[in-house]
């Protein structure tokens, strides 16, 4: 999956589910809270949690989901989903 020619490996989104949970296993993580970028560091033990777009229509629209974008390594590195 590493691309050297490109910022993001994968690029802003939302996901389609109620909810996302993240164990991170390096920095990366960029979420998007109220449009600007927020830098997620990455921390050992630490689950993180943001909302998907199922989440905004079963709430009709008062609970958004998070956009995000997940930044590519400076090197190759494994990584596991």
């Amino acid at each position: 999956y590493w691309r050297p020619d490109r910022e993001f490996l994968q690029d802003r989104h939302e996901e389609g589910n109620l909810l996302t949970l993240v164990m991170a296993t390096r920095n990366g993580l960029v979420l998007y809270p109220d449009g600007s970028s927020c830098e997620v560091p990455a921390r050992c033990g630490e689950l993180i949690a943001f909302t998907g777009s199922l989440l905004t229509v079963l709430s009709d629209g008062k609970i958004t989901a998070m956009d995000h974008a997940v930044r590519n390594a400076p090197v190759p590195m494994a990584r596991s989903s």
